[in-house]
């Protein structure tokens, strides 16, 4: 197995767990935390902030390895042999691929 190819299978892989966990957590932020937060009291609000942060968390990381992925995908299409390269090829990947 090609190294780009492995990349490419880590990376999609780590954006799909990122958006995941930014999914459940909105989720569960908007239909199970109302209730269970209220009845939680004084630990209420920093369950919140922690859920919170975990959103925060999973949205930096899915935007992070979504950029990394689009750049190695631009790699790969392009037939780039270094960075340079697939940052040149980028814009056009991008926006003049269907």
């Amino acid at each position: 197995m090609d190294l780009s190819v492995a990349a490419q299978a880590v990376l999609r892989g780590a954006h799909l767990i990122a958006l995941l966990s930014l999914f459940g957590t909105l989720v569960f932020l908007a239909a199970v935390a109302p209730a269970a937060l209220a009845e939680a009291g004084a630990a209420g609000p920093p369950a919140r902030r922690r859920l919170l942060r975990i959103a925060r968390l999973s949205a930096a990381l899915a935007l992070v390895i979504g950029i990394a992925w689009l750049v190695l995908e631009a790699a790969i299409i392009a037939g780039a042999e270094n960075a340079a390269s697939a940052l040149h090829a980028l814009p056009t990947v991008a926006l003049d691929t269907q």
